[in-house]
């Protein structure tokens, strides 16, 4: 079957194996020549001839295709301009071209066995008083173990193939029992029972083979046998009861909280922590849920790092790739977290947040907006949009989970988060900030902190209006000290912030170090 661009849909060309896609020359020049490195993904070219993949490959510009592929499946052998740059979309949207094209494919199994086992199968459906959907699901699942198992139709295998589409059919109210079975088909129960295992386990392996392609091929070939297949799949992965289905988020009382950080590291309300951090985090985990048409891992939390930038009321905003998974799985299922860490720390004791919500595409007259408020964060970025890749924002918080790394963990409240404005000295500036101030601090913080044992170094990686958070090593090991602001006296600019650290400085020095 002709193979679709997952863009535009008209007719794919080659296959990209990085994005798992299907896409037409045109699509592929604007998504792939967008970025050096998408530029290198390789791309397999699909035969005009079968639809197939053949081993050319393409990586880089399109100017290095190769004159002429061979197929390795039908041997049809042409010219790439002729069989890729001449057939039009006009012409693949009739169903004539199509099925012209479709019948040059390679010849599957005999009509005639195909159509032996098929009538097999119906004259025991009918004998179990199966009929109408029931019937046409079960026949198509035994059908399908038959032809993945590639075994000899003899009537063990028949009968543990009609087995195997039994127990898996999801129109079959009640299953009957292998008894049953054995009775109809006259065929061993136990026989049954071991060759069924063996199917079941082929068709399995069938589905998790690695070549996704081969999976989308299943997809568009049909699609209704395919997501049989993906339930019956599930039903052999999960145990019986096992289940998905959303229950609701468990709120857990506040263990800790911000009664409990001592007046000397002076922090900031939860609410307006998460806030900061959001403006000071460039990066961050999204978590999807695996769509269906990932086959064997629909259901699964899919991690990915994607950068990010927050709008007025702390709503993320995302530029995510229409190729991407967690953006397939965005499209499918909006629900998702996204996990944010202070940057330039990764340990169990440092700040993160996570926010639950749902993920949405913006309209068309929202992108330019959205591309001002991510530009505005992330300024080393393009001035324009490249490839097709979108704007997204996390529409509804349901949830925000903080944990601040000083002994306070907290439900923060959505509507005072979304309340809030950051600290002004958090937004402003930004890196160059942290650098400007770490080029002047660097060394004095760290003679301040090794009164008592010696420190290697000392890095401050976040300030608020309240303090700072200073990542300290002593030899292979890291740890983060909080040093608060006088207080009363909440910094806003570069120049305040300089000017209160020095204040800091002096006075530890005044009353803790040795004169």
């Amino acid at each position: 079957m002709v193979k679709l661009c997952e863009l535009c849909g008209a007719e794919a060309h080659l296959h990209c194996d990085a994005d798992s896609a299907y896409l037409c020359r045109s699509c592929d020049v604007k998504f792939h020549a967008s970025n050096f490195l998408f530029s290198r993904h390789v791309r397999r070219i699909i035969c005009p001839g079968c639809s197939s993949l053949t081993g050319d490959i393409v990586s880089g510009s399109l100017s290095s295709w190769p004159a002429k592929i061979t197929c390795s499946c039908c041997g049809t052998s042409s010219s790439c301009c002729s069989s890729l740059d001449l057939i039009s979309t006009s012409e693949l949207s009739s169903s004539t071209t199509r099925k012209t094209i479709v019948n040059r494919g390679p010849r599957r199994r005999e009509k005639g066995v195909n159509a032996v086992a098929d009538g097999i199968f119906v004259n025991w459906c009918d004998e179990l008083g199966l009929n109408g959907d029931s019937k046409n699901e079960v026949v198509s699942l035994a059908s399908l173990a038959l032809a993945v198992g590639k075994t000899r139709g003899t009537k063990v295998i028949l009968a543990a193939a009609f087995w195997f589409g039994v127990r898996n059919a999801r129109k079959t109210m009640t299953c009957p029992r292998l008894k049953k079975v054995e009775d109809v088909t006259g065929v061993a129960a136990g026989m049954i029972r071991a060759g069924e295992g063996k199917l079941a386990r082929a068709v399995t392996l069938q589905l998790r083979r690695c070549r996704v392609d081969s999976e989308e091929g299943w997809a568009e070939n049909d699609n209704e046998k395919l997501e049989s297949v993906i339930d019956v799949e599930t039903s052999l992965a999960l145990p019986q009861g096992a289940g998905g289905n959303r229950a609701g988020l468990f709120r857990t009382p506040i263990s800790g909280g911000v009664q409990n950080a001592t007046s000397a590291h002076a922090l900031p309300r939860p609410a307006l922590a998460v806030r900061n951090l959001l403006e000071q985090a460039r990066f961050a985990h999204l978590c999807t849920m695996m769509s269906k048409m990932h086959h064997r891992r629909e259901g699964y939390p899919f991690g990915s790092l994607v950068d990010f930038a927050p709008d007025r009321m702390g709503h993320p905003i995302f530029l995510l790739s229409p190729l991407a998974i967690h953006t397939r799985n965005l499209l499918a299922e909006p629900r998702c977290s996204l996990v944010v860490q202070m940057p330039g720390w990764s340990c169990l004791s440092n700040a993160r947040v996570t926010l639950f919500g749902d993920v949405y595409p913006l309209s068309e007259d929202e992108q330019e907006w959205a591309h001002k408020q991510y530009i505005a964060k992330h300024q080393h970025g393009t001035s324009e949009q490249c490839g097709n890749f979108r704007y997204f924002r996390m529409h509804n918080i349901s949830d925000i989970y903080f944990i601040g790394g000083f002994g306070t963990v907290a439900w923060v409240d959505i509507k005072e988060y979304e309340a809030l404005q950051p600290d002004k000295i958090a937004v402003d500036g930004g890196e160059q900030n942290l650098k400007e101030l770490n080029d002047i601090f660097s060394k004095p913080l760290r003679e301040l902190l090794s009164s008592e044992s010696e420190v290697d170094d000392a890095a401050l990686i976040s300030i608020d209006s309240k303090g700072i958070d200073v990542r300290v090593r002593q030899g292979a090991q890291f740890n983060i000290q909080r040093l608060a602001f006088e207080e009363g006296h909440g910094v806003e600019t570069l120049e305040e912030a300089k000017a209160a650290l020095w204040k800091v400085i002096e006075k530890v020095k005044l009353n803790y170090l040795p004169k």
